[in-house]
């Protein structure tokens, strides 16, 4: 039996009546500011700008990992960075109403994404049939500021298309990349083994210098480890060991052998009995020995998967040590029994499944592919992972830490 049009026609009505409710929602920040909470920001790109950006759970996967800026037609101006392309043009509190001088349609956050994009392309003419004009770095926004609106120029920089293959072989990723790590090796504190981990990444012979004295740093002869089973250690550690691990794997430098093997066995005694992790280590067993379950908070995949990722690079590395390689066999069990069965909840639970297309929240997938294709043997469970990773493309920005995990 068809359904009549009548029914269509409800449906339909019913569907735009949603919408329109979801978006009665949204606050007019032209009206309202003072309710926002401003520490909760998004970078605006290259602007040189931070922005608050209404956001709300959409769907059960919303819900269940973060909230997405979906609803959102305005952005409220909160930081402008010393000279920066918004600084003279922008003020703390406009607000951003569109793009040229048409109001936002969509998600305001991925509309902005858009027009910088466009901005710093390079070209004269358009699609077939639709030309434009030049590109020049001319970012449009339509401004409201004090009850007055009017449309404003941001001079970006030209940097070019992103190539089909992007970020590999494309000259516009190479130079963010360039930049970005010529920026990097300005930061100081706790992000340091990171911050190394991606000059390292790049293969330029040029970094090696500073590379070589965080490595030095952060991993000296005399390093010891007594790690506490509440806190966040784990996550230090993890990285910690990822970067040394890839960093003895591309120079063979004796000198963080040790601090190589302290972190890498620490971290093997400290899984706990399933493979997992917490922001801490395991408690010990009712008989003293290592490996219990993990104390409250309970265990958090996102670092189980990097801590053992540490690991297994650190057995790669040539690290002999029993613990070690019952270690990587936990973890192997853990995050193998999710193949073909669904993806990473937050703890030790059944393997979840969301209709919304949750695939690889928070990056734990990627990092759980690699984790397994180090080792070389495991094809099976690398695939799986490798797919679920590529799959999760249009969701990367869930999170409840927010989006930054998926893309590290």
């Amino acid at each position: 039996m068809k359904p009549s049009i009548k029914t269509i026609g409800l449906l339909a009505a019913l569907a735009l009546g949603s919408a329109s409710t979801l978006l009665a929602q949204v606050p007019d920040l032209t009206k309202d500011m003072k309710s926002v909470d401003r520490k909760g920001t998004y970078n605006l790109g290259a602007t040189g700008m931070r922005g608050w950006i209404h956001t709300k759970a959409e769907t059960k996967a919303d819900a269940d990992f973060g909230r997405t800026t979906g609803t959102s037609r305005q952005i409220l101006v909160t930081h402008i960075g010393a000279n920066s392309p918004a600084d003279g043009v922008m003020q703390v509190d406009d607000v951003i109403l569109g793009i040229d001088d048409q109001p936002f349609t969509d998600d305001a956050r991925k509309s902005i994404a858009l027009a910088i994009q466009e901005a710093e392309k390079s070209h004269v003419g358009g699609e077939e049939g639709n030309p434009k004009k030049t590109s020049s770095g001319s970012l449009v926004l339509l401004r409201w500021r004090a009850g007055k609106t009017e449309s404003v120029a941001l001079k970006m920089r030209v940097l070019g298309t992103y190539s089909d293959t992007a970020p590999y072989n494309c000259p516009k990723s190479a130079k963010i990349i360039e930049e970005a790590c010529a920026s990097l090796q300005k930061e100081t504190g706790m992000w340091k083994t990171v911050n190394g981990l991606a000059m390292l990444a790049t293969g330029d012979p040029s970094y090696m210098p500073q590379i070589k004295a965080i490595a030095q740093e952060v991993g000296p002869p005399t390093l010891k480890y007594d790690m506490p089973r509440i806190g966040m250690g784990v996550w230090r550690m993890g990285y910690l060991g990822i970067f040394l691990s890839e960093y003895y794997l591309q120079t063979g430098d004796t000198s963080v052998e040790h601090a190589l093997h302290e972190v890498c066995v620490t971290l093997a005694k400290g899984q706990s009995m399933y493979g997992t992790f917490g922001h801490g280590i395991s408690d010990r067993t009712k008989e003293g020995k290592f490996h219990g379950s993990i104390p409250p908070y309970g265990s958090v995949l996102e670092n189980a998967a990097g801590a053992n990722l540490a690991i297994v690079l650190g057995k790669r590395c040539g690290l002999k040590d029993p613990e070690i390689d019952a270690a990587v066999e936990r973890a192997n069990g853990f995050f193998g029994y999710y193949v073909d069965k669904g993806y990473l909840n937050y703890g030790e639970h059944e393997p979840c499944y969301s209709p919304d297309g949750g695939h690889a929240n928070n990056g734990k997938g990627p990092i759980v592919t690699v984790m397994f294709g180090v080792q070389g043997d495991r094809i099976r469970e690398t695939q799986y992972w490798s797919k679920m990773s590529v799959a999760s493309y249009h969701n990367t920005q869930l999170g409840h830490c927010g989006q930054g995990l998926s893309y590290l």
